[in-house]
């Protein structure tokens, strides 16, 4: 942790492999998630490799806000986030 009552993603995950769990996370491919929030667009690789640094198991990469090259060919970023290791 890195102080006391703020617990970090891995510390997180951790905790949940600990306990026999598994720690799944949400991003999307595009500019934004369905929510809004900030997509990994552009940034596979660095996306990727935070996510294994963290520790997570499972990755829900979802198609909300795609480019509109993404959405003509939407297969090529799917493989971009699996190359860089997720």
């Amino acid at each position: 942790m890195t102080r006391p009552g703020l617990i970090s993603i891995k510390a997180l995950a951790d905790e949940m492999h600990a306990a026999g769990l598994h720690l799944g996370l949400y991003s999307d491919y595009g500019v934004r998630t369905c929510a809004g929030y900030p997509g990994s667009y552009g940034h596979y690789e660095q996306d990727a490799a935070t996510f294994a640094e963290w520790g997570v198991d499972l990755l829900k990469f979802d198609r909300c806000a795609p480019t509109v090259d993404q959405d003509r060919h939407p297969a090529r970023y799917f493989r971009q986030m699996g190359a860089a290791g997720f």
